[in-house]
């Protein structure tokens, strides 16, 4: 008879914490899938991923290699099937972490000798990744297709590869015959990548517990040489050096710092040129008389001496500024930065106030050449629903992980991208486009303006959004197995659009949503559109193709 080992303090604090925080996450997942997802959480803590994209990222199962989850981001942004996978940099940086969650309370050589076995078969570019479905799951593999595509379509900028493997479980301590093993490792993805980036970490029960309480930094400091003060705000001159200094953490442009900045890096742009030319010239006349500066919001800022502490703060505008400065400084060395002594015109506002943060960010972005598609978050409509949603205990992420960060359930929070693929498939009828083209829902003017419309009652973007998180409820207890998750991403947009078809009957789309009971659905209802909408995917042969045509959405219309 064995008996059971005590757990040590650090587990306990694990175990915990574990439990504390299960209500967060969906209630369908066991213990193992909870893991994984508590895990990836915590690891990917800096990148700013939401709970879909985290969920996106999961890859356990049958056939998984050894890989439980799999992230990739370009250029510090996160990858998916519907990204754009090429970069506007010169330069760009491609980085991939791979995964393994264990509940076990110990480290084992076997989990590295997958990592060591599987790895060249998917991400060996010599060869693309391999095509043997019986090896490897499709959620691998499409992981593995993506990461070949990004690398193709940005060989020609002198791409460099981050590789990062996390080996996490409930263990306290890591035996050496299992270390011993990442030199193998190493060799193996060093072969195949001359200069690519190779880091391995084991992860503790402490080290977990370490990164539970991990926060991204909340206050920046930033020292100005010149500045103007006025009721807890600041215009000031600060140091080009000073600034590159603000925006990165460890030789990184610190992402979470322009959230709300409604533009991206626009690349090799005819302003952006001009910012990186005025930088080249030292002698030019200071950088702050050739360019419009960098507009920061804070809910708080203090002055201490010749700096001033920003809590939280926000890059509204200045986002190509920073970007180029941050490649101008990026790899000189400290004495070099000091010879530089221009100036950035800086505008710092202590504002906490929601309606106010959005008319400022609306202002400073309200050049000709920004498209009206960028200006999502902060358009009206979206503030009433999250309103809306707020009274009935859910939570609309309008302004991304703002809830995820407050510890609210991932079951209630509804992202604007999520909502929109809901709309479009339950209210306009267009499933297909929702599981084809979800970025574009919010990126096309047309098809946004038909999806967030002030004449549509709230009522209607609450019901898509709950009727379905219940779709997706019913996939996951009773679409079980190998490729599951897949399956399930790609039928889960037709069930919920063949519910809404069969139980409308004589009314509307939009009358049956606005007057529907959503509390009141039944599964038994949506089992039956989920029956039959399986069938007809696996008849027209079950891929992403079939859920991103046309083919699968005509034989749901056709008469039964």
């Amino acid at each position: 008879m064995t008996t059971k080992r005590p757990l040590k303090p650090e587990q306990k604090i694990l175990e915990a914490i574990l439990a504390e925080n299960r209500n967060r996450f969906p209630e369908d997942l066991d213990p193992g899938a909870y893991f994984e997802m508590f895990v990836a959480e915590q690891i990917m803590k800096d990148s700013g991923l939401d709970f879909d994209e985290l969920e996106a990222g999961i890859t356990d199962g049958e056939h998984d290699g050894g890989f439980d989850s799999i992230y990739l981001s370009l250029d510090n942004k996160n990858v998916g099937e519907d990204s754009t996978f090429d970069s506007s940099s010169k330069s760009p940086t491609l980085e991939i972490d791979l995964i393994q969650s264990k509940t076990a309370k110990g480290f084992k050589e076997a989990c590295i000798d997958n990592f060591i076995a599987n790895f060249p078969e998917l991400f060996d570019i010599g060869n693309g990744p391999s095509t043997d479905f019986e090896r490897y799951s499709t959620d691998v593999l499409a992981k593995a297709e993506i990461f070949h595509e990004v690398f193709e379509k940005n060989l020609t900028k002198h791409i460099q590869v981050e590789f990062r493997f996390w080996y996490v479980s409930k263990g306290t301590e890591v035996q050496n015959n299992t270390q011993k093993k990442v030199p193998a490792l190493q060799k193996v993805v060093t072969d195949l990548y001359d200069n690519a980036g190779f880091e391995f970490h084991f992860v503790t029960a402490a080290d977990l517990n370490s990164l539970f309480h991990k926060v991204p930094s909340q206050v920046r400091v930033l020292k100005f040489s010149k500045h103007l003060a006025t009721d807890g705000s600041y215009v000031c001159l600060a140091k080009i050096r000073d600034m590159y200094q603000f925006i990165s953490s460890s030789d990184e442009l610190t992402r979470e710092i322009f959230e709300s900045n409604v533009r991206d890096h626009q690349g090799n742009t005819a302003v952006n040129k001009a910012i990186r030319e005025t930088l080249r010239g030292v002698h030019t006349p200071d950088f702050w008389h050739l360019n419009n500066g960098v507009t920061i919001l804070t809910p708080k800022a203090t002055q201490e001496s010749d700096k001033i502490k920003i809590t939280d703060p926000q890059i509204v505008n200045g986002l190509q500024t920073s970007t180029e400065l941050f490649n101008h400084f990026s790899g000189m060395s400290d004495e070099e930065m000091s010879n530089d002594d221009r100036d950035v015109l800086v505008r710092i506002i202590d504002e906490d106030e929601d309606d106010a943060r959005d008319r400022i960010i609306r202002a400073t972005n309200s050049q000709n050449s920004l498209p009206a598609a960028s200006l999502r978050s902060s358009d009206l409509i979206h503030r009433d629903i999250e309103d809306y949603f707020s009274s009935r205990k859910w939570y609309y992420d309008r302004k991304k992980n703002k809830w995820k960060n407050e510890g609210k359930p991932s079951k209630n929070i509804v992202s604007i991208v999520y909502l929109a693929q809901a709309v479009m498939s339950a209210l306009l009828g267009k499933p297909n486009d929702a599981r084809a083209r979800p970025s574009n829902l919010i990126n096309s003017d047309d098809t946004y303006n038909d999806i967030f419309s002030s004449a549509l009652p709230p009522e209607i973007y609450f019901n898509c959004a709950v009727l379905s998180k219940k779709v997706e409820n019913i996939l996951r207890l009773k679409v079980t197995g190998e490729n599951s998750r897949r399956t399930i991403n790609n039928v889960r947009f037709y069930v919920l659009h063949h519910y809404v078809e069969s139980q409308r009957g004589t009314k509307s789309r939009k009358k049956f949503l606005t007057d529907l009971d959503v509390a009141k659905v039944t599964d038994g209802a949506l089992i039956k559109s989920m029956e039959l909408v399986l069938q007809l995917y696996e008849d027209l042969g079950g891929n992403d193709q079939i859920a991103k045509g046309r083919k699968l959405l005509e034989a749901i219309a056709k008469p039964k």
